[in-house]
């Protein structure tokens, strides 16, 4: 019934366990690969030419989309091999498969791994349990429970009709191929419940589900399945929300990363990556060819002072690396020329050509001092019988929990901070040890 349709059809709209897909524009591949396989075999099961031609188009787009599209082409198979359409199967799936076929000699590589075969069962088994356990937003094994249900439905269906429903076969065949190339393409980084797969599989699970309880009566079915969609959709909301907020904020981040990054234009070496984590696949060379055609998706600079404290350490990190500020061995200060201060965790300021000597405050076991430096500075910081930890900071309120560098005892070190285009120009300095230091402003 339409009402029934209408609630699960609003379960995946917001299943939010799929969030992935449904808020990442790049998933746009998984999206076109699904919604063309369902077209297609609604297509194929009107059993007329003209349906047969749409469904081989849409196939053709499922391909075009993503590796999803291989999976949509084995459910295809398999629904027309069931009627024995041979001829039919040729009409609907030649042209596409061909033209794929001629498109990954070309282009195509393969990421699967002999490997991961041994891993195959398994990842089989806990993707589906995942994509069941994802329209209710539950953990795993309600959705080993859930499979077992289905499984057990399947079976008394075949024990009491001598059948199911031909229409069960297409999606059903399609999420155990769809499973199965996943394993077999990244079974070894250990992912089965990834949101992008398992908003696919769950997709598939629903239209087998349909297809089975469209056997019993309407007037017992409908209102469970509105209950069961309702229920689902109300689970889902949360996890739904939560994957907008992850994006957002690694949204945030990024943004401030690549002003870091434009700042910084003509130091980073051309390979260099700001973020690894967050987009792997962005080099500083490639990143500033492509904005000089299309222009910057960089924060503003105004927008960075704004940001949170995550991307605000996080642009400080950038600016750090692609700057390339670090600390070289140096010669340390003459003893009789620095100026003696306790280090009492206060901000001072050396004046180029002078030199401080720090020691701790009566009774503390550490010396710490934060030291104002501009860019363009260059500062050079002797250790004594501990070594001295220096950490740095611009935008961020906070220095980093790791040291960005450190000194060896009796060392001394050079800090060098380049200036960049950052409107602020003022880096905080800190430097930290168990016994004496110094340090002196050797800017010229």
């Amino acid at each position: 019934g339409r009402f029934p349709a209408i609630t699960v059809g609003a379960l995946v709209l917001l299943l939010g366990a799929g969030w992935n897909d449904i808020f990442w524009p790049f998933q746009i591949g998984f999206m076109g690969s699904v919604a063309a396989g369902i077209f297609a075999w609604t297509a194929i099961e009107r059993q007329s030419r003209r349906g047969d031609v749409l469904a081989a188009i849409s196939i053709g787009i499922a391909l075009s989309c993503s590796g999803l599209g291989i999976a949509i082409v084995i459910g295809s198979a398999c629904r027309l091999v069931a009627d024995r359409a041979w001829e039919r199967a040729a009409r609907v799936l030649a042209a596409p498969v061909l033209f794929y076929g001629v498109w990954y000699l070309a282009y195509g590589q393969s990421q699967g791994s002999s490997d991961n075969l041994r891993r195959l069962p398994r990842f089989v088994v806990d993707a589906g349990a995942t994509s069941v356990a994802a329209l209710g937003a539950r953990d795993v094994l309600w959705g080993r429970l859930g499979i077992g249900v289905l499984v057990g439905i399947l079976v008394t269906l075949v024990l009491q009709r001598r059948g199911l429903p031909k229409s069960i076969i297409a999606p059903g065949a399609c999420a155990l191929a769809n499973w199965a190339l996943i394993g077999y393409s990244r079974a070894q980084f250990g992912d089965p419940g990834a949101s992008r797969y398992v908003y696919v599989g769950a997709v598939l699970v629903l239209l087998v589900f349909a297809d089975v309880v469209a056997l019993w009566p309407a007037r017992l079915i409908a209102p469970a399945v509105v209950a069961a969609a309702a229920l689902c959709v109300w689970g889902n909301w949360a996890t739904l929300h939560t994957g907008a907020r992850n994006l957002q904020q690694v949204t945030l981040i990024t943004r401030a990363e690549l002003r870091a990054l434009e700042w910084a234009r003509g130091f980073p070496a051309s390979d260099y990556r700001p973020d690894e984590s967050r987009m792997p696949q962005v080099t500083s060379g490639e990143y500033f060819a492509a904005i000089d055609s299309l222009g910057s998706p960089a924060a503003s600079d105004g927008e960075v002072q704004s940001d949170s404290a995550d991307a605000l350490n996080e642009t400080d990190r950038v600016s750090v690396q692609s700057l390339g500020i670090r600390v070289t061995p140096a010669s340390g200060p003459a003893s009789n020329s620095a100026e003696p201060l306790v280090s009492d965790g206060s901000r001072i300021v050396v004046a180029p050509g002078s030199c401080v000597s720090l020691a701790a405050p009566a009774g503390a076991p550490d010396l710490k001092t934060e030291i104002a430096a501009e860019g363009g500075y260059r500062l050079t910081i002797s250790s004594s019988s501990a070594p001295v930890d220096v950490r740095l900071r611009r935008y961020s309120t906070d220095f980093p929990n790791v040291p960005n560098f450190s000194i060896s005892p009796g060392t001394s070190g050079l800090l060098m901070i380049p200036k960049d285009l950052a409107p602020t120009q003022t880096w905080i300095v800190d430097v930290r040890s168990s016994a004496a230091m110094a340090a002196c402003n050797v800017s010229s």
